[in-house]
Order: C-alpha cells, then sequence, then structure tokens
C-alpha cells in the first residue's frame, strides 16, 4: 500500500496529514513523489501516521509502504500466544 493510498484509507487529505505531522503541504507533495525531505519532517510524518495505525514507523517505511510490511509491524507488537 503506497502512502496516497494509506492516507485515503485513513481519510486523510494531504493538508490533514501535514497539519497532524506539523509540517508543511509541500513536504507531504515532496513525500508523495518520491522526493527527499529532511529527516526530521520524515520522523514527523511517520509519528502522525504511526499514532493513527497504532503502530511504530520509521521515515524508511514511508518510502515504500505496503501493507504487508504494515501487517508484519503489527504481528511483532501484538504477537499471537504461542508463536
Amino acid at each position: 500500500m503506497r502512502l496516497g493510498d494509506l492516507l485515503n484509507k485513513l481519510g486523510w487529505s494531504q493538508a490533514e496529514l501535514a497539519r497532524q505531522a506539523g509540517v508543511s503541504a509541500a513536504t507531504v507533495r515532496h513525500v508523495l513523489l518520491g522526493d527527499s525531505v529532511r529527516r526530521g519532517s520524515s520522523k514527523k510524518i511517520c509519528d502522525a501516521l504511526g499514532t493513527a495505525l497504532k503502530l511504530p514507523l520509521e521515515p524508511s517505511d514511508i518510502n515504500e509502504m505496503k501493507i504487508s510490511d504494515l501487517q508484519r509491524k503489527e504481528r511483532q507488537k501484538y504477537p499471537r500466544p504461542g508463536c
């Protein structure tokens, strides 16, 4: 799942992500386009998305977000008993 798809799933616009993360809308656009942004900005975006998803995210996670990666992180956070 790409970042744009994730925003749709959360019901967030680019402007809402920017507001939640405390970054400019231009920074969010750069991330969506795959451009490099400051690490501090990436961290803020990850923190905002991580809070919304209740998952810890790292800046590298927003480059190529895939649903399988998010599911794996959730399984690591909440492992099933006996696994």
